[in-house]
């Protein structure tokens, strides 16, 4: 598996944080396979305007590894406000 989605080193911080917060949630859940929560609103940069992105997480555990993992994939949204992510563009978290 190899990343294919660049995410910027803040972002990635930010999303790093985020996720280990919300695995928890997940774990607390009972989910003993697979998750995917989103992440609205994720700032790229530091500064006082800076852009901001959204991200889907996938939390799923691997049985051949016998650990979780998370990727990160980012949200587009077209002219409507639809969202959708691009499957083939990903960043493993952890």
């Amino acid at each position: 598996m190899t990343d294919t989605l660049h995410i910027p080193e803040f972002a990635h911080g930010y999303l790093l944080s985020e996720s280990y917060m919300i695995f928890s949630v997940v774990l607390e859940s009972g989910e003993t396979e697979e998750d995917w929560q989103q992440i609205n609103d994720v700032p790229l940069y530091a500064g006082e305007h800076c852009e901001y992105a959204d991200y889907d997480l996938n939390f799923w555990y691997s049985e051949e590894e016998d650990k979780w993992h998370c990727t990160a994939y980012e949200i587009y949204r077209d002219e409507e406000g639809v969202a959708d992510t691009i499957q083939s563009e990903y960043r493993r978290l952890w």
